[in-house]
């Protein structure tokens, strides 16, 4: 039952977004999101690079780092594996479908969530129209035990 979220992934897309959490001040960072996909292999590589934009930061300070893989199941569901530079690996698991505005929507929540005590749970949402891409990340932790927006960005397809 795929979706062809594979093909409407794959590439890399460039933007901006602000990360806030009740725990964190506001900022704002600049990303760049890349997935990957090999021929015969039923995994999509994905790496995503994060760096803060203040007017004081170097282009290369970074704000977050993670690589992963996406994977279709064979109940058409889909697990998103990652592997973060905090030292956090997070399971998560959903679907990719398409809504009646044409674009492909891939949802998923955490399973489990690894090496970081303070997080309970986490989600992502990805929404690709065109050559645009909507990030949203929200996410539950022990300071803040509600589910609570955390990121969210806006990316284009650069290659």
């Amino acid at each position: 039952m795929s979706t062809g979220w594979r093909e409407w992934l794959t590439g890399t897309w460039k933007g901006t977004g602000t990360a806030t959490f009740p725990t964190i001040e506001t900022v704002r960072y600049a990303e760049t999101l890349t997935f990957q996909v090999t021929a015969g292999d039923p995994c999509v590589h994905y790496e995503q690079r994060t760096r803060i934009l203040t007017p004081e930061a170097r282009r290369d300070d970074p704000l977050h780092w993670e690589s992963g893989f996406l994977e279709e199941l064979e109940d058409g569901g889909i697990r998103w594996l990652n592997a973060q530079n905090s030292g956090r690996v997070e399971v998560l698991r959903g679907r990719a479908e398409m809504n009646q505005q044409g674009a492909m929507v891939l949802t998923v929540e955490s399973l489990g969530i690894h090496n970081d005590e303070r997080m309970l749970s986490s989600g992502r949402r990805l929404e690709v129209t065109g050559n645009r891409l909507a990030c949203e990340h929200w996410m539950a932790t022990t300071a803040v035990n509600t589910t609570t927006p955390h990121l969210e960005a806006v990316l284009h397809r650069s290659a």
